[in-house]
């Protein structure tokens, strides 16, 4: 659950300088192009004052519109189901509307103030006749285009082997300590991630009966077969060492009810020991099966979690019993799951409302359908 935080306290600092900056950029480039343009007989002062006019007048609308379908990207994550990407957005959105605001306001008095050969070109511009490179391109505009979408024809297959997958150890340096132990503890034992299965019975003391120790048996032997565990612990491994101690071999659910009241007895005298009470409640009426699963990543824990989707409601339902699952894995499933689903949703109201942001200012829908094609085929 830390990941979609990091958006908030690494990511959006350094996304909101670099896109801020843009603005100055592109000031700053007009005001050099209007300061080409004034005699140099003029003096330096009102040179820039005329200048800086003539580079806001040039970049108001594009900076405006610019900034507006930007910040409307942003809120769009405010209808994401997490808390954190929601506020990302807010905080995004609302960062490049004050830099906007900045551009018009605190960067206008720094221009005034500063001294006006600091805004001269260090080097001199392009030579006269020289088309510039802009226009040499502009030139081949229908190569381009074909090129272009000739990319997007050739691109359209990877749609269909887009996968989704976050190895969650692999994000860290496979030379640090940290994934060094994780690798020697996998190679060790059974694995450092959890898949929990809770099994709910239908009466109070149900898995300290024949039937309950059924349905753990049972789960057990599925469990034995699913993919990427490493091990399994819980109620059912206990009972086994309880009835073994009183020369009983397993299965257990075929021992008479109270040798199994014996065998958990027995254990109960350990718990302070094994710590019984994280597998099975203080009524007997629910149990926990611990899955360890070594390695886990996205891609291995939604197979784990697709194979046992399809077994357990079967598998609990011919028990009387219900059952739901949580630990590491699913929680990662989940995250990385609403991550996803939020940015799909979120690039859909993107372009529907950037798409109704340029038919609003350029009221055209051909100039609204070029704008939004490129932007659209990367996407």
């Amino acid at each position: 659950a830390g990941v979609p935080v990091t958006l908030m306290t690494t990511i959006l600092p350094v996304l909101l300088m670099a896109m801020s900056m843009t603005d100055e950029i592109h000031l700053h480039e007009r005001l050099q192009h209007r300061l080409a343009g004034i005699p140099s007989a003029v003096p330096p002062r009102e040179r820039l004052v005329a200048a800086a006019a003539g580079a806001f007048a040039d970049i108001a609308s594009p900076l405006v519109l610019t900034s507006l379908t930007t910040a409307a990207g942003s809120y769009s994550f405010l209808g994401a189901a997490m808390p954190p990407l929601r506020d990302l957005g807010l905080f995004a959105g609302t960062g490049l509307l004050l830099a906007m605001l900045f551009t018009f306001s605190l960067v206008p008095a720094l221009i005034a103030l500063l001294p006006p050969r600091w805004a001269e070109r260090r080097r001199p511009g392009r030579p006269a006749g020289d088309p510039g490179w802009e226009r040499r391109l502009a030139g081949h505009a229908r190569g381009f285009i074909l090129a272009g979408a000739a990319l997007l024809l050739l691109a359209l297959p990877g749609l269909f082997r887009l996968r989704v997958q976050d190895s969650w150890i692999d994000n860290f340096d496979p030379r640090s300590p940290l994934v060094t132990a994780e690798r020697d503890f996998n190679r060790a034992f059974w694995g450092t991630y959890r898949f929990d299965v809770v099994f709910a019975g239908p009466e109070r003391g149900f898995f300290w009966t024949p039937a309950g120790v059924a349905l753990l048996e049972d789960f057990d032997r599925l469990a034995r077969t699913a993919p990427h565990v490493g091990g399994r612990l819980g109620p059912l491994q206990f009972l086994e060492i309880g009835a073994r101690a009183q020369g009983h071999p397993p299965p257990v659910s075929r021992l008479p009810p109270l040798e199994i009241r014996r065998a958990g007895a027995l254990i109960e005298v350990l718990t302070n020991r094994i710590g019984l009470r994280q597998y099975l409640t203080a009524d007997k009426r629910a149990a926990r099966i611990r899955l360890f699963v070594p390695g886990a990543d996205y891609a291995r824990g939604r197979q784990l979690s697709g194979w046992l989707a399809q077994r357990l409601p079967a598998l609990a339902a011919g028990h009387g019993a219900r059952v739901h699952v949580s630990g590491d894995v699913p929680v990662g499933l989940a995250v990385v799951g609403a991550i996803v689903g939020n940015q799909l949703s979120s690039v859909g109201w993107t372009a529907a409302t950037i798409a109704l942001m340029l038919l609003v200012a350029f009221r055209s829908a051909r100039w609204t359908a070029v704008l939004m094609a490129p932007v659209l085929a990367a996407t």
